[in-house]
């Protein structure tokens, strides 16, 4: 279920967001703090786009991740919500990697559930 709601919600979002091309302009890294990435230099692009209003706007591209370190000044296109302030979404398989995680974090408490369920009923009807 909450695969279902987060993969909604993502898909909302990819929806409702414009396809703007935007430039690098700053990449901030540091050194990874996760079992994943610990022995890494993680980066996270801040991208600056033009609004169709013809005013200048910077989103960050809302993760970090080893291979975002994107030369600046290259140009890279990515999803913004327009009208709200909030991180652009740099397109890839990334954006649905929380779907997954969900879904297998589910799908690992729901199967010995279900089979501890059956077991206590087969249990009872004896």
């Amino acid at each position: 279920m909450g695969a279902a709601v987060s993969a909604g919600l993502v898909w909302w979002d990819l929806q409702r967001s414009e396809t703007v091309e935007a430039e690098v302009v700053q990449v901030h890294s540091w050194p990874g703090d996760t079992p994943f990435d610990f022995w890494t230099e993680v980066h996270a692009p801040v991208f600056a786009y033009a609004r169709p209003d013809g005013s200048d706007a910077r989103v960050s591209g809302g993760m970090r991740h080893p291979s975002l370190n994107l030369p600046l000044g290259s140009r890279h296109v990515i999803h913004v919500v327009p009208g709200e302030d909030r991180d652009g979404i740099y397109p890839g398989p990334h954006i649905w990697a929380h779907v997954r995680v969900v879904a297998a974090l589910g799908l690992v408490v729901c199967l010995p559930a279900l089979w501890g369920s059956w077991r206590l009923r087969r249990w009872l009807l004896q």
